[in-house]
């Protein structure tokens, strides 16, 4: 049987592909190049636990394999998004949302509205890309605190990325610790509720506040 690594291995082994992570970040890279080196490093470690390259690559095709349902949802993904922009489909979604809004229950509307995006969309990014922008754009024009409203945003966007079956981050936390989806989900539910009450009542309170501000 081979040898774990020690602590000091692991630290290194993470320190250095955060470090080429965040270098493709900022250069514009793509991140398989900021992961490269982490990975070098990996199979050095490996060898010196006296594994040979076949089945050091043997093991990595398997964990690639591991997550091909992953990479599968971000493929297409990349497909259905834009169809729904050239179709009108996230207008539509968009016009919706705004419609349902009102200035007396803004942020607490704002963030259900970039709840239900997310967990349809299964994605942070594309929630407020879609409807963050023009959501921002109508609390500029009511006046209303700009900080907060983008948090009401944010909020509701990491719902559906935490816990959408669309999302690749809730697919790729499934298969890597191997736990079905189904009981994934199940073993989320009470976090994920206990934090959406907690958000509706946090803005609850902050749409209070804000609207006694404007009345004085």
């Amino acid at each position: 049987m081979m040898d774990k690594f020690s602590l000091r291995q692991v630290l290194l082994l993470l320190l250095i592909t955060l470090t080429g992570v965040v270098w493709s970040v900022i250069f514009h890279h793509p991140l398989v190049v900021g992961f490269f080196p982490g990975y070098l490093l990996l199979i050095w470690l490996a060898k010196r636990k006296n594994l040979s390259i076949k089945k050091i690559l043997h093991i990595s095709i398997l964990g690639v394999n591991k997550t091909r349902i992953v990479i599968l949802i971000l493929f297409l993904v990349s497909f259905l998004l834009p169809s729904w922009y050239l179709s009108g489909t996230i207008q539509q979604m968009v016009k919706i949302a705004l419609h349902f809004i009102t200035p007396h229950h803004f942020l607490v509307l704002s963030f259900l509205s970039a709840m239900v995006f997310s967990m349809l969309l299964g994605t942070t990014v594309g929630t407020l890309s879609a409807i963050g922008l023009p959501i921002i754009g109508t609390a500029i024009v009511l006046h209303l605190p700009v900080e907060i409203v983008a948090g009401a945003l944010v909020s509701g966007a990491f719902v559906g990325d935490r816990t959408s079956p669309f999302s690749s981050a809730h697919q790729l936390l499934s298969h890597t610790v191997e736990l079905p989806v189904k009981s994934q989900w199940k073993a989320m539910f009470i976090t994920t509720i206990a934090a959406i009450i907690l958000c509706i009542c946090f803005y609850g309170v902050e749409d209070y506040l804000v609207s006694q501000t404007a009345v004085t």
